[in-house]
């Protein structure tokens, strides 16, 4: 139900930002898209768990210790984006992600970590045309 009014909320606040342009959308349209769909999940998760037993779920139960870590690393690559730059941060907080969740073979992290960073450095910088942090040492 959160979902539901937040996305709400975002509708409303998209519906005030200019128009189409030529042709091409504003700047309310993907808001709008997506908030759209996530009003959509929202309705079906209430659906599908209509059917579901009652027992609590236990927020802070040890079995949800590996989630709160890992939101913990993420909050900590955030900032270090900053500190250190996009292309440092991002494979080392990728290559720890995935040795947190078990992923075998180092090989397999680092190409992967590697590769996922370069092509998506690629694409903000080259064809977005987004300038991502380059850290405060190398400014």
């Amino acid at each position: 139900i959160v979902f539901i009014l937040v996305s709400c909320y975002v509708l409303i606040t998209a519906r005030t930002y200019p128009g189409e342009i030529d042709h091409v959308p504003g700047p309310g349209y993907f808001p709008t898209i997506l908030a759209g769909v996530i009003i959509f999940l929202a309705l079906l998760l209430i659906v599908s768990s209509r059917n579901e037993s009652n027992t609590p779920l236990g927020l802070f139960s040890k079995a949800n210790s590996r989630v709160f870590l890992a939101g913990g690393i993420t909050a900590v690559y955030i900032f270090c984006i900053y500190v250190f730059g996009f292309l440092w941060a991002t494979p080392i907080y990728l290559a720890g992600m995935f040795r947190f969740f078990n992923v075998k073979g180092w090989f397999r992290i680092v190409l992967t970590a590697g590769l996922v960073t370069l092509i998506t450095y690629g694409i903000f910088t080259k064809i977005l045309e987004v300038q991502l942090p380059a850290g405060v040492f190398w400014e």
